[in-house]
């Protein structure tokens, strides 16, 4: 009976303090091939009365009573700012309370085909009270995804929670294999090889100036 309470209230903590409306909404995820990096950072009115509740310790696991996240809370002015963060393993990602309590749609399938997918839908009341942002941060190869914005190597959808909303998130990632990224050095060299040849070039024609106008006497 205990483990069945701490579990409600456990959900109840986790659904009203985790996604409470605050100045700055976003959900981030940081995806390599062998883990996953959550965080949640959350500016909150600390005269909310959903304060106290953030005092304690916050599971991240679905029916986890052990692991916590790391925690930061401190306060700058009239606001408490929470910083939340914890790493899963892939595997276990699927058992997160931020997915379970909070998407009525929801898969994640890491399997051994060198793919890693993502699959959220129907956000459901426990998320902010106003619209919201999710980010999913990767080096890797995205093979297929549908963000409303790319920005490098961060995704974002934009997530309306008027209930209304048709939100879907799809994005698979191809493990172990990074994006190729852009070699800087080469680009510092043709920079520095048309700087020296706009200044050879700007000395070679004043020097003809030069030459010609002596000529001229």
């Amino acid at each position: 009976m205990g483990d069945i309470v701490k579990y409600i209230k456990l959900i109840f903590v986790f659904v009203i303090i985790i996604f409470i409306a605050g100045c700055k909404k976003e959900y981030n995820l940081y995806v390599y091939d062998n883990k996953i990096v959550e965080k949640f950072h959350m500016e909150i009115e600390s005269e909310n009365k959903y304060t106290k509740l953030y005092s304690g310790n916050i599971n991240p696991l679905h029916g986890n009573f052990t692991d916590i996240y790391k925690k930061n809370l401190e306060k700058k002015g009239k606001k408490d700012i929470l910083d939340l963060e914890y790493t899963y393993t892939p595997e276990l990602f699927a058992n997160a309370n931020s997915i379970n309590q909070c998407f009525d749609e929801r898969k994640v399938t890491y399997s051994s085909d060198n793919y890693f997918e993502i699959i959220l839908g129907k956000p459901n009341g426990c998320m902010f009270k106003e619209n919201y942002t999710i980010n999913i941060i990767t080096d890797n190869v995205v093979v297929s995804n549908n963000a409303d914005k790319v920005t490098g190597n961060k995704y974002s959808w934009n997530v309306k929670n008027d209930g209304k909303s048709n939100f879907n998130l799809k994005i698979k990632i191809k493990k172990g294999e990074l994006k190729r990224k852009k070699n800087n050095s080469n680009i510092v060299i043709y920079i520095v090889v048309g700087i020296i040849i706009i200044s050879l070039s700007a000395v070679i024609y004043f020097t003809y100036k030069r030459r010609k106008k002596n000529n001229e006497f």
